[in-house]
């Protein structure tokens, strides 16, 4: 099994005859992107501790560009562009990210479920206040079993307090 290379990247495999480096036997069960060219051979990366970051946050083990970050993380370690600056992402992003994510869902939720019901309550505010108070119970329980079933995490499951 053979490697297409573009820099130190392996794109892509070929069999036959055909260009290509010859993927070592004991890397050919890997993931691609999990293989790099270094100048002599296919190898694994994962134990590889200096990498150079590319503009899309490809980890290369090989400065091809002179604008490529120089970087000291783990192969399997999350990174975030930050003011132009490639960093490992932490736990502290990760909780937010998490919050983001369950506010988008529960917003969309709000939406779709328990804003009909307030407008419904609006509603019979004005032309059945007598109707209102049940209106705004269901309107109530509804954001209750929104907020039930996207709950915020804690910052402890993330290690942040």
């Amino acid at each position: 099994m053979k490697a297409i290379t573009d820099k130190d990247l392996i794109v892509g495999i070929a069999k036959g005859q055909c260009d290509g480096l010859e993927i070592p036997v004991y890397l050919q069960n890997h993931k691609l992107y999990t293989l790099r060219f270094n100048g002599e051979d296919i190898v694994s990366i994962s134990q590889y501790k200096k990498f150079f970051i590319d503009e899309t946050g490809i980890k290369h083990i090989i400065q091809h560009n002179s604008t490529w970050q120089p970087l000291v993380c783990d192969f399997d370690d999350e990174l975030i562009l930050e003011n132009g600056i490639w960093r490992i992402k932490n736990n502290n992003d990760k909780y937010n990210e998490t919050i983001n994510s369950v506010s988008a869902k529960r917003r969309s939720d709000y939406i779709k479920e328990a804003d009909p019901l307030k407008n419904e309550y609006d509603y019979d505010l004005i032309v059945n206040p007598g109707n209102a108070d049940a209106k705004k119970h269901q309107w109530i329980a509804k954001v209750k079993e929104i907020k039930a079933r996207y709950p915020f995490p804690s910052k402890a499951t993330f290690n942040l307090e």
